[in-house]
């Protein structure tokens, strides 16, 4: 039960930090034509997430401790992260093409499905 605890205290700070970090950018660049907030959530999630990993395989620390950053707080933050260090570490084991079909299908199939639900749902609403 406690690890539940964990990841749901680091997911409600993770949230809460993506929530303000995209509403300070979108502000700051008053442009709501490209989504610079959300690319920033990403791009830093993908930041911390990597030094946070390094330091968790190098220390050892309390495995709530990674339960409350990598899978609560970036997990609420932002999955990219996520996807992105399961990508380089299957690059890291060796696994190239693995890594190359789990980036582009995660990719593609997402946009895939993406424009399927949305028009699933727009079909459904309609009719």
């Amino acid at each position: 039960m406690g690890k539940y605890v964990f990841i749901g205290l680091g997911g409600f700070f993770g949230c809460i930090g993506r929530y303000l970090l995209v509403s300070l950018t979108d502000r700051w660049t008053g442009n709501q034509d490209f989504p610079y907030g959300t690319l920033l959530v990403n791009l830093a999630g993908c930041f911390l997430i990597g030094a946070l990993s390094a330091l968790f395989l190098q220390n050892q620390l309390h495995p709530n401790y990674r339960l409350f950053f990598i899978v609560g707080l970036l997990g609420g933050f932002t999955t990219f992260s996520s996807f992105s260090l399961e990508t380089l570490r299957l690059l890291q084991t060796g696994r190239p093409w693995a890594a190359l079909v789990y980036a582009g299908g995660s990719l593609i199939l997402g946009l895939v499905l993406t424009l399927i639900g949305h028009f699933t749902a727009r079909g459904l609403s309609a009719g």
